[in-house]
């Protein structure tokens, strides 16, 4: 039920809050350099206004839909959580245009924490309700939402009655409004499977897909966010100077440097999916863990294609973007309403990567008529054979029969001899100073 209710809340957040959060963040640089901040301040102010007023007016229509279906306190909790969450995806952008990488992280983990603790404290105190976990996550944002707003208010300028003055929410909305059926498409390619498998296969199989889902997912998000946070904001400065060769030149090192840790992470999820991830999850989910390996090769590919699809944001050309993605969910709702009734959630992770993988395809293929994205093939089949020589050796040199600390000391040779083959193909490939050098300024 909290899975399910989830998958409705965030991909309705994104129809409210993505079309003013995309230009927010793509445009801050420019009025920024261009001494424009009083434009960008009040065009950001009314973007607040609207949101606001969208998010509690379709906020208190789903919680009369919730609370009809499902009872109790559950559609209260979400329309509180669509509110919150849309406030704060609104305004997030900033933090990471205006490059502070670090206070973007502090507010994550803030926000993290809070949710956590909160949701966590009302179960041990009230009982073990699925609404009182939605609940903790929109408390936990209400509570970060002052302290977050003050300090994305001292970054455009100071927050005033600068909503009255002129704006250029016509310009933001024209960039912003084909990126929000991008996001939808892409929430929809996230989480429609679940719908899918509660049709065929029942809240059980969903909450097993889910659980480990959402496990992975978070594990991409540590190779994934320190690459996409430092992305867009250096590539939005570039841009101004329209120094395209340099901007090629930087996905393609990004690229590299991304997909050589994915390759690593999902080596050793190989490894020890099975041991470490049923300690962590318990082993109500333990079947759950064949999915692993292919929805994180999806999240890895899907996020490395974020970078590869730069150019066409830059050049304002988010349709292209739209298109793929909205042939590949359509793709991933057909081949999980084909595959799913027979083979369950293993079809849905299977079909989760093959969507991902047919995007990143088409973008790449798409690029060649905006910004270039060059992939390093060369260099990618070089770090799966190293990979692979890992996987071999860590297999063969540890044989403990405890599987927790079997699996563990197979991951710590294994990265042991991935990371110095890399270290030495970067040297070799003359991509150590690029990367560690002058390259890195």
């Amino acid at each position: 039920m909290y899975s399910l209710v989830v998958s409705i809340v965030i991909p309705v957040c994104v129809i409210l809050s993505e079309w003013g959060a995309q230009p927010i963040g793509r445009y801050f640089s420019e009025y920024q350099q261009q001494g424009r901040l009083e434009t960008y301040r009040a065009t950001l102010m009314l973007l607040l206004l609207l949101v606001g007023l969208a998010a509690s007016i379709v906020g208190i229509g789903l919680s009369g839909f919730l609370s009809h279906v499902w009872g109790g306190y559950m559609g209260v909790a979400a329309g509180a959580l669509l509110l919150t969450q849309s406030l704060y995806s609104l305004m997030l952008p900033i933090m990471a245009a205006s490059l502070d990488p670090w206070g973007y992280r502090f507010f994550e983990i803030i926000r993290s924490l809070l949710q956590f603790a909160i949701s966590l404290i009302l179960i041990l105190l009230i009982g073990r309700n699925p609404a009182l976990l939605v609940l903790g996550q929109a408390l936990g944002l209400a509570i970060l939402l002052p302290f977050f707003i003050f300090t994305i208010s001292k970054k455009v300028g100071g927050f005033d009655n600068s909503f009255y003055r002129e704006t250029d929410v016509r310009r933001f909305a024209r960039y912003g409004i084909p990126m929000v059926l991008w996001f939808f498409s892409m929430q929809l390619l996230n989480v429609g499977d679940r719908y899918v498998l509660q049709a065929f296969q029942g809240s059980t199989s969903v909450g097993i897909y889910s659980a480990n889902y959402t496990l992975i997912t978070g594990v991409v998000g540590l190779i994934s966010s320190p690459v996409t946070l430092a992305a867009f904001p250096i590539i939005m400065h570039m841009w101004e100077g329209r120094n395209r060769g340099k901007i090629e030149e930087t996905i393609s090192m990004m690229t590299r440097w991304y997909l050589w840790a994915g390759i690593g992470l999902l080596s050793i999820t190989y490894i020890g999916a099975h041991d470490l991830f049923t300690l962590v999850l318990g082993g109500s989910f333990r079947e759950g863990y064949p999915i692993l390996v292919p929805v994180l090769a999806g999240q890895i590919l899907f996020q490395v294609s974020m970078l590869g699809h730069k150019g066409m944001e830059l050049l304002e050309h988010p349709s292209i973007m739209l298109k793929w993605i909205g042939v590949c969910a359509i793709t991933n709702l057909v081949l999980n309403i084909l595959l799913v009734p027979r083979y369950g959630y293993l079809a849905a992770g299977y079909t989760t990567l093959f969507s991902y993988a047919l995007y990143t395809f088409l973008i790449w293929f798409s690029s060649k008529n905006y910004i270039v994205w060059r992939i390093p093939c060369k260099s990618l089949t070089l770090a799966i054979i190293i990979a692979g020589a890992g996987i071999i050796i860590s297999n063969r040199m540890v044989g403990i029969t405890q599987p927790t600390i079997n699996a563990a000391l197979k991951i710590v040779v294994f990265s042991f001899f991935y990371i110095t083959g890399l270290f030495v193909l970067a040297w070799l490939e003359g991509t150590w100073r690029p990367v560690f050098g002058q390259g890195i300024r």
